[in-house]
């Protein structure tokens, strides 16, 4: 009954995370991130699909769900170490298809930009254009096309989310009145980076606080993400 509970457990967050079943009651804690291959034929292949926490739930009850799926965690990670059965016994399985970055952040490691962006190669991209003030056909952006033709679209806000209301950051101080410029672009990118770096700091602390309660702080260094 405990293994099953574990499989309905996973089950319920990872098909709350499948756009498929938006329209049945699902656990919002997870969003889906789908990683795609241009194949030469011009098709898009999927080679691989990730959970990470949603940004949208960060009120009080969903740190403390969080929390509790970190327990979990824990106590599968220490099931096999039960001295009733040794050193030896089974290690309970908890199904769940986590980023890498998340894994990372769990273990209390830093994570940098070139995770984030091996989960979201679009973002990556379009940021280097911002950055390199260059055109999807390669050309460069002269100063006051750049202003013109892509200044007007963006101001120093970003929004997170899997599910509405998104969670919109301000960049800076008046971020939401401050348009991009040419000469703004590289702090901008900057500052874009940084957010999508952290924007699921709160709900990985949430896991790793109930973690923590299964698992010392030393033992982390020991694993891999």
């Amino acid at each position: 009954l405990f293994r099953d509970s574990l499989s309905a457990l996973a089950s319920e967050c990872q098909r709350g995370a499948d756009p498929r079943n938006q329209h049945i009651f699902v656990c919002p804690l997870f969003v889906q991130v789908e990683l795609f291959q241009l194949e030469q034929s011009g098709t898009k292949q999927l080679t691989g699909a990730y959970l990470v926490p949603n940004p949208s739930c960060d009120s009080k009850e969903a740190e403390d769900l969080y929390e509790f799926l970190g327990q979990i965690m824990g106590a599968c990670a220490r099931s096999g170490l039960d001295g009733r059965r040794g050193a030896g016994g089974t290690t309970e399985k908890l199904g769940l298809a986590l980023a890498p970055m998340v894994w990372k952040q769990l273990l209390g490691r830093e994570i940098c930009w070139d995770d984030v962006a091996a989960l979201e190669p679009e973002l990556d991209a379009h940021l280097r254009m911002i950055q390199d003030a260059v055109r999807p056909n390669g050309y460069l952006y002269s100063e006051s096309e750049f202003n013109a033709e892509v200044g007007d679209t963006y101001d120093f806000t970003v929004s997170f989310g899997g599910a509405r209301p998104y969670r919109q950051r301000t960049l800076i101080a008046g971020g939401a009145a401050r348009k991009l410029s040419y000469n703004s672009r590289h702090q901008y990118v900057r500052l874009v980076k940084d957010a999508h770096m952290h924007k699921y700091d709160t709900q990985i602390r949430a896991m790793r606080r109930g973690l923590l309660q299964y698992l010392p702080a030393a033992m982390m260094p020991l694993w891999n993400a």
